[in-house]
């Protein structure tokens, strides 16, 4: 596995999986600018997104309110056409946070945890090997 920032070509994979925490509806910029500027090589493979943000108890596209994918990005996955697209659940850690951040959690009064869903990552990634094997 390697930060999307580390990744400098995709020749030598032939199975991608990428995915990227959500902040304010959008990827974190590593991420978004791997799946863009590799968008034809992208297509040329069996390809995998997800996204993990939401926090709180409940289905994570409910929480967002039918959120699942950026909708900026969402015009390349369309043309790659990925094997799936997941969207989990995410964590909140306060004492990760900086000081704005902090504010943007209080304000939009996000829940503080970690609400990842370990069977359900687990059941998707188990997909993925298996239709890689």
């Amino acid at each position: 596995m390697l930060s999307a920032e580390r990744v400098r070509d995709l020749t030598p994979y032939g199975a991608v999986v990428l995915g990227s925490g959500v902040y304010a509806g959008n990827w974190l910029k590593g991420a978004a600018s791997l799946l863009t500027t590799n968008e034809a090589a992208l297509a040329t493979r069996p390809v995998w997104l997800f996204s993990d943000g939401p926090t709180g108890e409940g289905d994570p596209s409910e929480l967002m309110k039918g959120w699942r994918f950026p909708q900026a990005l969402q015009p390349v996955a369309d043309r790659i056409k990925p094997r799936s697209i997941a969207f989990f659940h995410g964590v909140i850690d306060p004492a990760t946070l900086g000081f704005g951040e902090r504010l943007i959690v209080k304000a939009i009064k996000a829940p503080t945890g970690d609400y990842r869903d370990w069977a359900a990552i687990e059941a998707w990634a188990g997909e993925i090997a298996a239709a890689c094997a």
